[in-house]
């Protein structure tokens, strides 16, 4: 049986829509724009901006779709529950938390590593120290809670805004040419 909005839920829902947005963009820059941006320019150019708003809609139609799911079942579950809803089948929804934990393993694994790397052009840090630091450091945060995890990635989503658009400033007559 799934849980239902007036049921009583262990989770709590806690983030708010701009946090989601935040928390989404933050992923979003910090693996898709600042770890591998040089490969996608590598491959297409001057069309790499294209590249980046086709990739922006395909992401938009992912999240009008969760936000539509997160309307008509507004439970802290997330897609664990929207399957087993849809399907009525527990083991479904249970298959869906195991692929989003190796997912988002996976996806901060590639992020930690992207922020090592950028970290050494500035200062020469042991790629293993910093990696420990940096994950001692999050899963701190992580373990504090859900708000403090959302504010600080709505805080470093917008210094990665900030960044981007200092770098495309500076590119302008690059990218014009």
């Amino acid at each position: 049986m799934t849980r239902t909005a007036k049921q009583e839920s262990p989770l709590d829902r806690s983030v708010g829509l701009w946090q989601l947005v935040f928390y989404g963009s933050g992923t979003i820059l910090g693996a898709g724009i600042f770890v591998v941006v040089g490969e996608v320019v590598g491959e297409a150019g001057r069309l790499a901006p294209l590249a980046y708003v086709l990739a922006g809609v395909v992401a938009i139609t992912s999240a009008l779709s969760f936000a539509e799911m997160g309307a008509r079942i507004p439970t802290a579950g997330g897609p664990i529950d929207y399957l087993e809803r849809a399907f009525h089948v527990r083991w479904l929804g249970s298959g869906a938390g195991w692929m989003l934990i190796v997912a988002n393993t996976v996806s901060a694994a590639t992020i930690v590593t992207g922020f090592v790397a950028y970290l050494n052009s500035f200062a020469a840090v042991p790629d293993w120290m910093a990696t420990v630091v940096l994950v001692i450091v999050l899963g701190g945060v992580a373990v504090a809670g859900m708000k403090e995890s959302t504010w600080l990635m709505t805080a470093t989503t917008l210094i990665g805004i900030a960044a981007l658009l200092a770098v495309l400033w500076a590119l302008r007559g690059a990218l014009a040419a």
